[in-house]
């Protein structure tokens, strides 16, 4: 006689499987997944960032030596001749003093300004040419302005045309060792080189202050 009870073995294959909401398919586990591509907007922020940490990790570079070496070399031999070729033109103290504040400000300006629109023209980074032309302006201007506590001295004025070229030739000969130095280059010869130059600059205004000072009489 039958059984009516129904098999364990049959009551199993007849649950229905419970509703996960997930494909538990083969085919689902071995479809491959889809990433989401960058657009070309972040992929630019991204170069973007990129730039600036870049621009960030130079500043100690263009605030160096390098940053400094035009402005303040150009500010040494300018002041050094301006001295010496008013003094020849037998310029008083305030035309002396009112010159050397005109370099250091509005020529300084000027200056500057020529350096950042040359290299803009280079297409050269935004903040690169920033801080270049913001350090030149800096190392104008400071020594600019170290000239004058020396024409302020109450000496004559040989002794303050004397002080003022040592300082500008201790300036000078500082500025080349620096740069020699980071190039790994010979010393000697730079400064040298960069003295005779500076020495040419003075002797010419010497001989024009002198010629004007003989035509003015």
């Amino acid at each position: 006689m039958l059984s009516s009870k129904p098999q364990p073995h049959l009551r199993d294959n007849n649950r229905k499987a419970p509703r996960t909401g997930i494909d538990q398919s083969p085919a689902a586990h071995d479809a491959p997944v889809e990433h989401a591509e960058p657009g070309p907007a972040a992929g630019a922020n991204v170069a973007e960032r990129s730039a600036r940490l870049r621009s960030l990790r130079n500043l100690p570079k263009h605030l160096g030596i390098r940053g400094i070496s035009y402005g303040g070399t150009a500010a040494v031999v300018t002041n050094m001749a301006l001295v010496m070729g008013l003094d020849a033109a037998m310029a008083g103290r305030t035309a002396i003093i009112s010159a050397l504040l005109v370099i250091a400000i509005a020529d300084n300006l000027t200056d500057s300004l020529s350096i950042h629109i040359y290299q803009e023209s280079e297409a050269l980074e935004s903040g690169k040419a920033f801080i270049t032309t913001l350090t030149n302006y800096g190392a104008r201007l400071l020594v600019s302005l170290s000239f004058l506590p020396i024409v302020l001295l109450p000496v004559s004025n040989a002794l303050v045309v004397t002080f003022a070229i040592t300082w500008g030739m201790l300036l000078l000969g500082a500025i080349t060792y620096a740069l020699a130095r980071k190039r790994h280059a010979a010393v000697a010869p730079e400064l040298v080189k960069h003295i005779s130059v500076a020495l040419l600059a003075i002797l010419a205004s010497r001989l024009i202050g002198t010629y004007i000072s003989h035509i003015l009489r």
